[in-house]
């Protein structure tokens, strides 16, 4: 089973760890200059926004390892750079 807790894929459990890794390192690579405390949250937000487009894509029936893992980990990026937050009604 995957990290994110998806055990029935299109591709197997090997795109979750592959996206995951690509989350960490677009996130890590996009907030370094951030406080330690402002980049352990924007990682956090980063990999609540990528779960839930894996998930939405799992969902719609959609392979997310052939919709692209470094795009799904961008958006997850350019997602927390833009304010958007995953759960949060009230921001």
């Amino acid at each position: 089973m995957c990290r994110w807790g998806f055990s029935a894929q299109p591709s197997g459990t090997s795109g979750c760890w592959s996206v995951h890794a690509a989350v960490e390192d677009a996130a890590r690579y996009a907030f370094r200059r951030r406080r330690r405390q402002d980049r352990e949250e924007a990682l956090a937000e980063a990999r609540a926004a990528a779960w839930s487009a894996w998930a939405g894509l799992i969902q719609k029936g959609k392979d997310p390892v052939k919709v692209g893992v470094h795009g799904i980990a961008n958006n997850a990026v350019r997602n927390v750079r833009q304010g958007r937050r995953i759960g949060n009604t009230t921001c």
